[in-house]
C-alpha cells in the first residue's frame, strides 16, 4: 500500500477482479541495478522462473485440455512477459534443456489458440538447437511435436510432418503410450492437411483406441472429429 501511495507501484484491476501491480520502467531499471549490486539477481530470477515453470508444466499443460482451458489461456496471456522471462532463463542454462523443451510443448496449444505461431516456432527451434538436449529422449520428442505442429499451422506441411514422424519414431521406440496417442493424432492431422486422407486414417484409428482405453474423453472426441474430416475428404459423408 505504501509503494502504491507513493507512486512507486501501479495497481491495476483485471476482468476477474485479481489486482495486478506494475512499475514505471525507470523504477524497474533502478531496482534491477540495485539487485545486481547486491548480488541477488540470479537467485531471484531462478525463483521467478521456477514458480512459473511449475505452474506451466504441472497445471497448465493438463488443464489447457479441460473445462478450465479458457482460464489458462487468459492466465498465460496476462503472464506472457513472465512466461517469456522464464523461457529465456532456462534457455541460458545448459542444464535446463529438457525442462525448456517440456515448457515449449506445454505452451504449444496456447501459442496456437492465441495466434503466436512465429514466436512459438522460434522457441521450439531454440529448444531443439540446444546441445544439451538428449537426442532421442522424451524431451527431444516433445520439442519435435511442438515444432511440427507449429510448422503445420504456418503452412509448412512437409517440414511439420518430418518433425512429427521423427517424434513418433522416438515414442514407438520408448513404448510410451501416454505420448504415443497424441503424436499419432498429430501425424494424422498433418496428413489430412496435406490432402492425404487415406494415409491419415490408420494414425487416427490407433490414437482413438489408445484414448478410449485410457479414458481420455477430450482427445477421444478430438480424434473423432479428425476421423470425420478424413472420411469426408475420401468422399464418405
Amino acid at each position: 500500500t505504501s509503494l502504491v501511495n507513493n507512486s512507486l507501484l501501479r495497481q491495476e484491476e483485471t476482468a476477474d477482479d485479481e489486482p495486478r501491480f506494475g512499475m514505471l520502467e525507470t523504477i524497474r531499471a533502478y531496482a534491477l541495478e540495485r539487485l545486481a549490486d547486491r548480488g541477488e539477481m540470479d537467485v531471484l530470477r531462478a525463483q521467478h522462473a521456477g514458480y512459473f515453470a511449475n505452474l506451466i508444466a504441472n497445471q497448465a499443460l493438463l488443464e489447457l485440455y479441460s473445462a478450465k482451458a479458457v482460464y489458462w489461456l487468459g492466465w498465460l496471456e496476462r503472464e506472457h512477459d513472465n512466461v517469456r522471462a522464464t523461457l529465456n532463463w532456462y534457455l541460458a542454462d545448459p542444464h535446463s534443456a529438457e525442462l525448456l523443451a517440456t515448457l515449449v510443448f506445454a505452451l504449444t496449444w496456447f501459442w496456437y489458440r492465441r495466434g503466436y505461431f512465429s514466436e512459438g516456432r522460434l522457441w521450439a527451434e531454440r529448444a531443439l538447437a540446444s546441445p544439451a538436449l538428449k537426442p532421442g529422449g522424451p524431451a527431444h520428442a516433445l520439442a519435435l511435436v511442438s515444432n511440427g505442429l507449429l510448422a503445420i499451422w504456418q503452412g509448412e506441411q512437409q517440414i511439420g510432418l518430418a518433425h512429427l514422424q521423427e517424434s513418433l519414431a522416438i515414442w514407438q521406440r520408448l513404448e510410451d503410450k501416454q505420448w504415443l496417442a497424441p503424436v499419432l493424432l498429430a501425424n494424422g492431422i498433418a496428413l489430412i492437411n496435406m490432402g492425404r486422407d487415406s494415409a491419415a486414417l490408420p494414425y487416427m484409428e490407433k490414437a482413438l483406441a489408445i484414448f478410449e482405453d485410457a479414458k481420455q474423453p477430450y482427445f477421444r472426441v478430438f480424434t473423432l472429429v479428425h476421423l470425420g474430416n478424413a472420411e469426408l475428404g475420401l468422399g464418405n459423408p
